[in-house]
C-alpha cells in the first residue's frame, strides 16, 4: 500500500457525508422512499433504500436511463438501509420526471437489475458509434482509512454516461460493499470517493484492494 499511499499524499480524502436524525429514523424502517426537489436548472433528489449489493449501480443505471446527469451525489449506509442524496441536471431531452416514477424504477431495480444493466448497455453501443475525442486514462488510487475501518477508493476519470454506474458494478463483482460514496463532477471530470469493506466488515488487505483497483480501471477502459 506505501505505492498508493505516496499518490495519494497530495489529495485531500472526502470525508463520509453526515446523515440527520430523521434521516437515520426513516432509514431504520428499512422501507424505500423517494423525494424530489426542483432547483433552477436542476433536480435535488433523496433516496432512502434498503441497501444491498449493487445498490449504488441500480440506482446510478435508473437516474442514467432517465436521462438525468450526476452532478453530484452523497451515500452514505446506516443501519439495513442506504441514504442517498443526489444533484442531478436533465439533458435536453429528458422525460418528465417525478418521485413516482423514480420509486416504481428504483423499487423494480432493486428486485432485478438485469433489465437496468441491459438497457445500459444499449446505449453504450448507441454512443459508441459516435465520434470521440482522446482523454486521459482514469485513474484509480486506494488507502486505508483506520478512522473507518474502511478502504477508500478514489476515481478520477473523463465524465461520461453511466460511468457511476459502471463503478458499481465494478465493485459489486468484486464482492465488496459501499458504505459511503462523494461523488463530484468538475467540469468534464468527475472524481468518486468510495469507502469500501468486506461484506463481513473491515478494510480489504492490500492483495483485495489491488483486485478492486483493477478491476474498476479494466471496467473503464
Amino acid at each position: 500500500m506505501s505505492r498508493v499511499r505516496k499518490a495519494m499524499s497530495g489529495t485531500t480524502i472526502a470525508s463520509q457525508p453526515d446523515i440527520s436524525d430523521e434521516q437515520r429514523e426513516i432509514a431504520q424502517a428499512g422501507v424505500l422512499r423517494v423525494t424530489l426537489e426542483e432547483r433552477d436548472s436542476d433536480y435535488s433528489i433523496e433516496i432512502i433504500s434498503p441497501d444491498k449489493p449493487g445498490l449504488l449501480s441500480i440506482v446510478a443505471g435508473v437516474l442514467n436511463l432517465a436521462r438525468l446527469d450526476v452532478r453530484s451525489a452523497r451515500t452514505k449506509s446506516h443501519g439495513p438501509s442506504a441514504v442517498m442524496k443526489w444533484i442531478v441536471t436533465p439533458d435536453p431531452h429528458a422525460p418528465a420526471i417525478t418521485a413516482e416514477k423514480l420509486h416504481r424504477e428504483i423499487e423494480a431495480g432493486l428486485k432485478d437489475s438485469k433489465g437496468i444493466e441491459e438497457r445500459i448497455n444499449d446505449r453504450a453501443l448507441a454512443y459508441a458509434q459516435l465520434p470521440t475525442i482522446p482523454v486521459p486514462a482514469p485513474i484509480v488510487e486506494s488507502i486505508r482509512d483506520a478512522a473507518t475501518d474502511a478502504t477508500v477508493f478514489e476515481v478520477r476519470s473523463h465524465d461520461r454516461p453511466a460511468l457511476l454506474f459502471r463503478i458499481g458494478a465494478a465493485v459489486t463483482q468484486s464482492q465488496v460493499d459501499i458504505r459511503s460514496a462523494i461523488v463530484t463532477t468538475l467540469g468534464a471530470e468527475a472524481i468518486d470517493t468510495l469507502y469500501v469493506t468486506e461484506i463481513s466488515g473491515g478494510a480489504l488487505s492490500d492483495d483485495r484492494a489491488r483486485e478492486v483497483r483493477e478491476r474498476l480501471a479494466e471496467m473503464l477502459k
